[in-house]
C-alpha cells in the first residue's frame, strides 16, 4: 500500500504541469479547432504522398498513363 501511495504522488506531481497547460487550452476554443484542422491537413498531405509512393512502387495508375 505504501508503495501504490508513493508512485500515485510522484505521478501526479508528474502530470500536474501537463493537466495546468491542457486547462488552459480548454479556455480557447478556436484555438484548439485550428490545431485539429492545420493537423488535419497536414496529416492528408503526408498521407496522399506516401499512397503516391505505394502506388507508384505497385504500379498502380487509376487515372494516369504509367510511366
Amino acid at each position: 500500500m505504501q508503495v501504490k501511495r508513493e508512485l500515485s504522488t510522484i505521478l501526479n506531481q508528474f502530470l500536474e504541469p501537463i493537466r495546468a497547460k491542457r486547462a488552459l487550452f480548454e479556455q480557447d476554443e478556436d484555438y484548439i479547432w485550428d490545431v485539429l484542422h492545420q493537423g488535419s491537413a497536414c496529416a492528408r498531405i503526408r498521407a496522399q504522398e506516401v499512397m503516391d509512393g505505394v502506388r507508384s512502387a505497385m504500379k498502380i495508375y487509376y487515372f494516369r498513363t504509367s510511366s
